[in-house]
């Protein structure tokens, strides 16, 4: 485990390892999760999302983390397909771009007469 600073090439480290570990107190959406998920990486996350490990606790990470090791360990542990799809599918440009104009369009006919 490296805990790191500043880093001018993330897209290296995601592609170099298969876990990553994101413990927030506070935390909406994370771009991090997104590219790191994009790119096939395990996230163990305190948030719950499709195609993570939620650990909310301390425990809970060191839990996750020991199964997710022992697989990786064993050569088990492959690159977080479903992951990448989920990316693909959810948060491409034409579907983010679509959702978009759908909120606006719903937000303007709350004040059409």
């Amino acid at each position: 485990v490296n805990v790191l600073g500043w880093v001018s090439d993330i897209d290296e480290l995601y592609e170099e390892n298969i876990i990553y570990i994101r413990l927030t107190e506070h935390d909406g959406l994370s771009s991090s999760i997104l590219e790191a998920m994009s790119k096939g990486c395990h996230i163990i996350w305190t948030n719950k999302f499709a195609n993570t490990y939620c650990a909310s606790n301390h425990m809970e990470l060191k839990e996750r983390f020991s199964l997710l090791k022992k697989m990786f360990e064993q050569g088990v542990l492959s690159v977080n397909k479903k992951g990448m799809e989920y990316i693909r599918h959810r948060y491409n440009r034409t579907q983010v771009l679509r959702l978009l104009v759908e909120s606006y369009q719903n937000e303007l006919l709350k004040f059409t007469p």
